[in-house]
């Protein structure tokens, strides 16, 4: 499976650094079902907090209204919080999205 980390919220932290932040967290969470082509992102240390928001789009950058049986599995929140003595990962689905047109 290949997806593409499209946007951060605020353009200043579309680094190197923070991509592979989020690469990790979307390896670490679903590797051992899905992306198994980087072992070492599985078990690997995020930096910083981090809150992915999903929104599925088609290739021609058309946005989902539903997401198709192939990706339901991906949550549509990842949150990984490193501020903590604990780290943790929490993940959601959203089940009450009206998308306004």
């Amino acid at each position: 499976m290949r997806i593409w980390i499209g946007a951060f919220g605020n353009e200043k932290d579309q680094q190197e650094g923070n991509i592979e932040d989020a690469e990790t967290l979307f390896i670490s969470t679903y590797g051992n079902k899905i992306f198994t082509e980087n072992r070492k992102k599985i078990k690997a240390n995020i930096r910083e907090s981090i809150c992915i928001i999903n929104l599925f789009y088609k290739t021609n950058e058309e946005p989902w209204i539903r997401k198709p049986s192939d990706i339901f599995f991906m949550d549509d929140v990842l949150i990984h919080e490193t501020e903590e003595k604990v780290k943790r990962t929490l993940v959601a689905k959203l089940k009450a999205i009206k998308w306004k047109r």
